[in-house]
């Protein structure tokens, strides 16, 4: 896409490990190996009766400044997706 006809932005996700905010990359997969130990607690999600264990991951979208006058008038948006796939550790 050409650059005046979009908004770049970058994204930050709070890590519950160690705490603090960590970059995210497009297509860059993040293992979490403890993710059960900290900050859990119940969530009621819409659609589902009873409370889901989780642990806050906040995201935080951050735009660069950019002259107006380099971009295409009109509406811009886009699609966010971030997928979590959840494991349970084996049993041996």
């Amino acid at each position: 896409t050409d650059e005046g006809e979009r908004i770049d932005y970058r994204v930050k996700m709070y890590n519950p490990e160690p705490g603090g905010q960590i970059d995210v990359r497009n297509n860059e997969n993040m293992v979490w190996n403890s993710i059960n130990l900290k900050r859990v607690r119940p969530v009621v999600l819409p659609g589902i009766r009873y409370a889901v264990m989780c642990v806050p991951t906040p995201l935080t979208l951050a735009v660069d400044k950019f002259s107006v006058m380099d971009k295409q008038a009109g509406y811009y948006m886009g699609k966010l997706s971030v997928i979590f796939t959840p494991s349970l550790p084996t049993i041996n």
